[in-house]
């Protein structure tokens, strides 16, 4: 079965948005090469609120992902640029885990 992480954040000031964009741009590509990831993106809302919705083959391979590299070290920092932070984690069934569609839980 995949995996589908979704996390929300939003940034308290637009004082730290110049941090979080440089960790949001080495994550992304941290992802881009990760092993596991089926497909993934970011969405931006307004109010400097950011959506990561992330489709893995295995919860094992998106926690590799989570605690390494500009991910993890990105982590510590949400709590000071952060003033939202909300994730949701789930399995996807594998019929309907083909790359491309869309990740949804459940």
């Amino acid at each position: 079965m995949a995996f589908v992480s979704e996390t929300r954040l939003r940034i308290r000031s637009i004082f730290y948005m110049p941090q979080f964009m440089w960790y949001a741009l080495r994550s992304r590509g941290q992802s881009e090469c990760a092993p596991g990831l089926i497909t993934g993106g970011v969405m931006r809302e307004v109010r400097s609120a950011f959506w990561t919705p992330t489709l893995w083959e295995s919860v094992e391979v998106m926690e590799a992902f989570r605690t390494r590299g500009a991910h993890m070290a990105a982590m510590p920092k949400l709590l000071d640029w952060c003033d939202e932070a909300v994730s949701r984690t789930g399995h996807k069934s594998h019929a309907n885990s083909r790359r491309g569609s869309k990740p949804t839980s459940g």
